[in-house]
């Protein structure tokens, strides 16, 4: 019966402790554009990224925080500066990381000219994306974007 008595106290202990750092979901759309140079063309690429930050679970408690970090390239389109022709790209990055004030992440990308066909040889581009953080809350505050070649 000694257990009773400890319940209720326990109960209104952890109803007013203070609330651990809480997370929250972040879903924002950043503009990404640059040239990649090269052969047999450079390829001038244009487009929207869609960036979401979440928290990720962790079964370990008192580590630091963590986030998961999916970006969508898939509105990302390029323009041959010889032939004219259009270049896609696309995909979802997907990385986690630990929650900081500002992170940095560089992700190599394939793309393509459109309509290729499945064994075509593609070539790689690196996209860049600088995030800044609410520590407190875990929002993202801010993101830019680049791409350029490798």
């Amino acid at each position: 019966m000694n257990t009773r008595r400890w319940l209720v106290p326990a109960i209104l202990f952890l109803s007013f402790a203070p609330a651990a750092k809480a997370l929250h979901p972040t879903t924002v759309s950043v503009p990404i554009a640059g040239t990649v140079f090269g052969l047999p063309e450079s390829v001038f690429f244009s487009g929207t990224a869609e960036i979401t930050v979440r928290p990720a679970e962790s079964d370990v408690p008192g580590t630091v925080p963590r986030v998961v970090v999916a970006i969508d390239l898939g509105d990302l389109v390029g323009k041959g500066l010889s032939t004219g022709d259009v270049y896609v790209t696309g995909g979802l990055i997907r990385l986690t990381r630990s929650l900081v004030k500002g992170d940095v992440i560089h992700a190599t990308i394939p793309f393509f000219v459109r309509g290729s066909g499945p064994t075509a040889k593609g070539r790689t581009a690196v996209a860049s994306f600088s995030f800044d953080y609410d520590i407190t809350t875990g929002a993202l505050t801010s993101a830019r974007a680049a791409l350029a070649a490798p």
